[in-house]
């Protein structure tokens, strides 16, 4: 990753988190990568690059968080019916 301009790497900024939040084995290799870029935005007052960074993982973060509400919820509902059924 590191020798890809950064331009090029800050178009696929948010596919890049989203793999990162969703995939183990892709998380591994682009950690430090990811680190390294939000360090480098933060130490050069690239604040908007550095606040977009942020956003873009906080709203991947809630929508899979989302996910497993609904999810529990879900299981929780047939877990119920289940048990009044009994």
């Amino acid at each position: 990753m590191f020798s890809f301009p950064e331009s090029d790497v800050d178009f696929y900024l948010p596919q890049l988190v989203s793999m990162y939040i969703q995939m183990e084995d892709v998380a591994e290799v682009l950690h430090h990568y990811l680190l390294h870029r939000y360090v480098v935005y933060v130490s050069s007052c690239r604040i908007s690059l550095s606040r977009s960074y942020c956003w873009i993982l906080y709203f991947q973060v809630q929508t899979i968080r989302r996910l497993f509400v609904k999810m529990f919820l879900a299981v929780k509902s047939v877990q119920l019916r289940c048990a009044s059924d009994i």
